[in-house]
């Protein structure tokens, strides 16, 4: 999960935690479950080579689909 999607939902809570709640507080909180709603990034059909397997394997053949995000994460890990 995003830091931005768990800002997102501590956020809602506290809105939601509130006593009263007014006009503002309520589009914010209908604003915020919209947003966590949608998906954290659209996956992409885009095929690219895997900086894991490039890194670990050297294998700069073997192609995968993951998204942007995943991509960085997979190669921060190495």
């Amino acid at each position: 999960m995003t830091i931005e999607r768990e800002a997102l939902k501590l956020a809602l809570d506290a809105l939601e935690g509130a006593d009263q709640i007014d006009c503002d507080m309520q589009a914010a909180i209908t604003a915020i479950k919209e947003a966590l709603a949608q998906p954290e990034q659209a996956p992409t059909s885009e095929l690219h080579s895997c900086p894991y397997a490039e890194e670990i394997h050297g294998d700069y053949e073997t192609l995968c689909a993951c998204d942007e995000e995943r991509t960085r994460q997979c190669a921060q890990d190495i």
